[in-house]
């Protein structure tokens, strides 16, 4: 019972909070990623403050073919970039546009060098007498060394075609023991083929292959029964059969 006249003390209600819980833990991993590449970056940063602006250029390629002297002479317009600025695959595609020069590969080593490998072109024939090709039908030049090779003759576009037919009539021929040391392709389309025998093959337009392997058969034939050389002249530009010209002392015989 209360007195009159006495105070009286509220008590007042406990409050309590709860705040959600979080496991902190899950977010080391970001923290440590975000840690690593700030680290990295202050690396690169710090390796590129301490990189030289002159840079080492270094050849690592013999060369049979390119001359070393102007290869280095296209570096000039890389010359004054610094290490770091250099932009490799416009060097790689600078070097390139040498005639002997089938692709380039530059890679920077730290801290100022800068490497160059090359691998050159390799002629496979003489195309137009005025440049080489490859065996993929590249064409490249001008053809100013001299080498043994055959010569390969056709019209501007037709460099991928005649080195394609020209590998395949090789391994025809080759089996007959015979070379070819020329092969033309001439504006209307048709088809010559000059072995190292002397013998000059007709393939006309049609069905070359075909009329390629029919002359490799007769030729090895005639070749087990005629003199080294008797032949000049083999035509294949028929239906069926080859004619065949041989050789006299006066020159080119009949056709049989």
């Amino acid at each position: 019972m209360t007195r009159r006249g006495a105070t009286v003390r509220r008590q007042w209600p406990t409050l309590s909070v709860r705040l959600p819980s979080f496991d902190w833990l899950r977010l080391r991993p970001f923290v440590l990623g975000a840690c690593a590449v700030c680290a990295i970056a202050l690396v690169v940063f710090a390796v590129r403050g301490l990189s030289p602006e002159r840079v080492q250029w270094s050849l690592e390629s013999d060369l049979l073919f390119q001359d070393e002297s102007e290869l280095m002479a296209m570096l000039q317009p890389f010359q004054d970039i610094s290490f770091w600025r250099v932009e490799l695959h416009a060097v790689e595609a600078h070097l390139a546009t040498l005639p002997w020069v089938a692709q380039a590969t530059v890679t920077r080593r730290w801290p100022d060098q800068i490497a160059i490998a090359v691998r050159e072109q390799t002629p496979l024939a003489y195309w137009n007498d005025e440049a080489f090709i490859n065996s993929r039908g590249d064409v490249f030049g001008p053809s100013d060394l001299v080498f043994d090779l055959p010569r390969l003759a056709g019209p501007d576009g037709q460099s991928v075609t005649v080195m394609t037919n020209y590998l395949q009539f090789s391994q025809m021929f080759s089996l007959m023991g015979q070379r070819i040391t020329a092969l033309e392709l001439a504006e209307r389309g048709a088809w010559t083929v000059y072995l190292d025998n002397g013998v000059v093959v007709y393939l006309g337009r049609q069905d070359i292959l075909q009329r390629a392997r029919r002359v490799a058969r007769v030729l090895g034939d005639l070749d087990n029964r005629a003199e080294p050389g008797a032949i000049a002249v083999m035509d294949a530009r028929y239906q069926f059969g080859v004619a065949v010209q041989w050789k006299t002392e006066a020159g080119v015989g009949e056709t049989v």
